[in-house]
Formats: structure tokens, sequence, C-alpha cells
């Protein structure tokens, strides 16, 4: 009996699940390894990889914007003495950052799946710190100290700019080698090392202050030096929502396939 005529990517996924009695907790990763592994399906790279692509493309473009943007702000109180010099160093790196993605779109990724995972954390912690940067350019000149309090708290969960901008440095860092841009980013280190010296922007409290969990001890080197943590373990919202993305992307995938199978299973009595 002949089969119906699918779309590829549909037959592929299929084949997969008939395969392999794909389960629930299967993860992507695992859906492109036994992919990789079939004899008669095409690579998932013909699959996986343009989409990916796209997304590394769309994520690097987005960032860019909002540092801009981030700047830009900055820029507006880049001279205002009431804020901490650290303040203002995250400031300028922010530039550092902004350089090293603009470099990095204009290569492609080696592996464009291995390049999300930083580039949307980057993507994260670049909207939180526009998004700080914004309330307090906007504040009157004598209550910026004050706004960047408030803004620290309610729009950062407690992260400063320069452990947000630490953050974002780490996660370009981590892009290098995909992308070949090693050179663009040998800057980042000598930064941040210079960030985790200064004094920290908003003043450290006793237990129980949400301030107290983002001092000097969080900032990561990115030269595979185990990164050092004294104040326990540290959960950042920004990355639990990256991981949270992430798992919701991996359900709806995984869902796809289940209707494809229905739908597949439907036709096949129905032929019969």
């Amino acid at each position: 009996m002949s089969q119906p005529d699918y779309h590829p990517r549909v037959s592929a996924s299929l084949e997969l699940i008939q395969a392999t009695n794909l389960q629930p907790h299967h993860t992507r990763s695992r859906l492109s390894e036994t992919l990789a592994a079939s004899e008669h399906i095409h690579s998932p790279d013909l699959v996986l990889r343009p989409r990916m692509a796209a997304t590394v493309t769309d994520l690097i473009s987005s960032t860019i914007k909002t540092l801009e943007e981030a700047i830009r702000r900055h820029n507006d109180v880049k001279d205002d003495n009431g804020l901490r010099e650290v303040f203002h160093e995250a400031g300028r790196g922010l530039l550092l950052v902004n350089q090293a993605l603009q470099a990095a779109q204009r290569n492609s990724a080696k592996e464009p799946q291995s390049a999300i995972d930083p580039l949307r954390a980057c993507n994260t912690k670049a909207n939180i710190s526009a998004s700080i940067f914004k309330v307090v350019a906007q504040a009157p000149e004598t209550s910026r100290f004050k706004g960047y309090e408030a803004a620290v708290r309610q729009k950062g969960n407690g992260q400063t700019v320069e452990v947000l901008v630490v953050g974002m440095m780490n996660d370009v860092y981590a892009l290098a080698e995909n992308f070949a841009i090693q050179d663009q980013v040998k800057g980042l280190r000598e930064a941040i090392e210079k960030l985790s010296k200064m004094e920290p922007s908003l003043p450290k409290e006793g237990p129980g202050n949400i301030f107290n969990n983002y001092g000097r001890e969080q900032f990561n080197a990115p030269d595979g030096i185990q990164h050092i943590n004294k104040n326990g373990n540290q959960v950042v919202a920004a990355d639990v929502i990256v991981l949270l993305v992430l798992w919701i992307e991996d359900i709806q995938f995984r869902a796809s396939l289940r209707l494809q199978t229905i739908s597949h299973s439907k036709k096949n009595r129905k032929a019969m």
C-alpha cells in the first residue's frame, strides 16, 4: 500500500518516531543525535541548521539594538559624579560587548545550536541593563542614585549594572571560537578584571538585603578557571527565564512530532 506524500521534514520526523519510539523525555539534542545516526534520513543540519542560523542572526541583531539604546542612555549621565565609578565603567563596557557582537554578526557560527544559549542569556541581560540605564537617565539629576537603586531592585532583581555587563562579557567570550572573533574579545578579560576590583555601584548591606548577593564574588573569568562564588548557590532570574524558554520550546517541538504521528496513523487507518 502506498504511503501518503508528506513534506520532507514531516516524513523525516515520522520515520524517526517509528524507528526510535520517541518518548516525551527525549530532548532536541537527543533528536539530532538520532537523526544523524539514521541511514535513511537526511542530516538534521538540512532541517534544523537554517532555522537555528536565523535564530542566531535575530538574537545578535536584537541584542546589538538593545545595547546601543543602553549606551545612549549611559551617555546622558556619563558625567554624573553622583553615580559610582563602576557604574560608568560598566556603561563603557557595553561598547566592548557591542563591538564583539558586531564582529560576530559579520561572521557565521560554526555551530549555531551551541551559540543560541549564550546569545539568549546575553540578550536578556542587555534588556535588563537598558531598562536600568533608562530609569537613571530619566531621573532628576539630584535623585539619580536613588532611581538607580530602585531600578536594580525592580528591574534587575538585585543585579547591578556591573554584574549584568560582566555577565554579558562572559556570554560573548563564550562565542569567540564559534564565530572566530578571538581577536575581538581579547579586551573583555581585562575589562572583567577591572570591574571585579572596583567598589560595587550599590553598597552591600547585611543578610536579607537583595544587593548582598551580588558583590565581587560573582564575577566570572572567561578562561576556564573555576568560577568563584562565595555566597552559596545563586540563581540569576535572567538565566532562569532563559532555561524556561528553552524548556517550553522543547515541549512544543515534541508536541508537534506527536501530532504528526497521530495524523499519520489516522491516514493509514483510513487507507486500509
